[in-house]
């Protein structure tokens, strides 16, 4: 009998031991899987435009209960972030950038569905803002020629080719414009007066405030201030602006795809353009949503050869800009 009871006693804990093995499995399986349900409710945000997103980002969030976590960094240090990550991606998003710098980047995210990618505004992205008051009795520029002006010395602010998407654009303009050959001496004899801030918010910024008396900007951005009642004036250039929009893409990879793509299809809608319209004085890409008040309807804009600003070779615009700014 004592034999009996041991070996009840033992197959007791043998079947005890199994039971609780298998609940750990149980538990193991759902605590690995969890997270990943929980990570389908955040969506990682990398954009140049973070004050324009912060307006719209609550909305977003209360409609879907998906969190937004947006880092905002110039456009050439983001798509230079995702390089670096594209084994392993930690983004989701790239949001509100130049379609121009989307374009050259198409190996590191999604394809668009449609021939454009998902618009978020419309950008008019080289204007002159002038600071009459700081500026005053120099010449008012009507375009980039007149930068050359030795009077302007130091008095011209320009974020960077390198480290801003709209100064790249503002460059590869300028060299659509005149011819590479031409386009970049003339940058090169304006380069002389500017003072490099490395973002674009501080050109803008910078001469509201009167630091300097002239930036290259986005036509919004300059727009703001006039509104905000800074003492500047915007000049749309003699050679014409560049109009283009501003896209969002899906990082390839991206561990929260599903939310990404809800994400880029919130950006687009009508109502959410308005509030990039109503609060930032952007153009719409939506149909149906109507432009800023007080703005030109149709700016002149760059005459160049056709898709030039997205087939131009970055990199060697680039390398060929650093060594102007290091010599």
């Amino acid at each position: 009998m004592a034999r009996n009871r041991n070996f009840f006693s033992a197959k007791a804990l043998l079947l005890a031991v199994a039971a609780v093995s298998a609940v750990t499995s149980e538990l193991a399986v759902w605590s690995f899987s969890r997270p990943a349900v929980a990570a389908e409710r955040q969506v990682t945000v990398y954009t140049p435009s973070g004050r324009y997103l912060a307006a719209v980002n609550p909305k977003f969030e209360q409609e879907t209960g998906i969190r937004v976590k947006m880092i905002e960094a110039g456009s050439g240090e983001i798509l230079q972030r995702v390089k670096a990550e594209a084994a392993r991606p930690l983004g989701d998003v790239i949001a509100a950038m130049s379609t121009n710098l989307l374009d050259q980047s198409a190996n590191l995210v999604e394809a668009s569905a449609g021939p454009d990618w998902p618009g978020f505004s419309k950008v008019v992205g080289n204007v002159f803002i002038v600071n009459t008051k700081t500026l005053g009795d120099l010449p008012m520029p009507k375009g980039w020629k007149d930068l050359a002006n030795p009077a302007y010395k130091g008095n011209i602010a320009y974020a960077g080719a390198d480290k801003s998407g709209s100064a790249y654009a503002q460059l590869a303009t300028l060299l659509g414009v005149y011819g590479e050959e031409q386009g970049w001496k003339v940058f090169e004899a304006a380069l002389a007066n500017f003072i490099i801030t490395d973002s674009s918010g501080k050109v803008v910024n910078g001469v509201g405030r009167g630091e300097y008396a002239i930036g290259i900007t986005s036509e919004d951005s300059a727009y703001a201030q006039k509104l905000a009642g800074a003492p500047v004036e915007i000049v749309y250039p003699s050679e014409g602006v560049l109009v283009y929009a501003d896209g969002s893409a899906i990082i390839r990879n991206a561990p929260n795809r599903d939310a990404a793509a809800k994400y880029i299809a919130f950006l687009s809608r009508p109502d959410v353009q308005k509030i990039a319209v109503d609060t930032f004085h952007r153009r719409p890409v939506a149909a149906g949503v109507e432009m800023p008040a007080g703005l030109p309807a149709q700016p002149q804009e760059a005459k160049m050869p056709a898709g030039f600003v997205d087939t131009i070779d970055r990199d060697a615009v680039i390398k060929r800009y650093l060594a102007l700014i290091r010599r």
